[in-house]
Formats: structure tokens, sequence, C-alpha cells
């Protein structure tokens, strides 16, 4: 027994729909419907580890140099 496909709107390929009634084409067409727009780009977030260590490096290296670089500024220290 041959399997037949499902009733129900099929892509004619011309930017057209046909329907099958399940036995044959019926000649009922219409537009075919437009494509979905495509999703907007997620921008990829840090993982929490990360934001802790950008931190981390931040207050252990970033604000000593920062102080040592103010403090040579405050002392009128020059080269």
């Amino acid at each position: 027994m041959e399997q037949q496909a499902a009733p129900g709107w099929y892509g004619a390929g011309d930017g057209w729909v046909a329907y099958w009634d399940g036995t044959r084409w019926t000649g009922d067409r219409a537009p075919a419907p437009a494509p979905p727009p495509p999703r907007a780009a997620q921008r990829r977030q840090l993982p929490w580890p990360a934001w802790v260590a950008l931190i981390l490096l931040f207050i252990f290296i970033g604000l000593p140099l920062i102080s040592a670089f103010l403090q040579g500024f405050a002392t009128g220290l020059t080269r």
C-alpha cells in the first residue's frame, strides 16, 4: 500500500503554496507566508567567575598602580 502525504498546504516552489486534500491537489493556491525574521544577535555575557577574576585583578593590581601613580604626582616626583 502506498503511503500518501497528509492533507495540508505545501510549497509549490514558486512563492506559492497549494492545498493537498490527501488524495489530490485541489487547485487552491495562496501566497507562501513570509519567512520569520532572523533572530537578533544576542550579546555574549561573561560567566560570573570571569567577572570575579576581573574585579580581583582590578583590586589587587589596578588600584595599587593607580595609587602609586597618583602618589607620584602628589610628591612632585618627575623624571
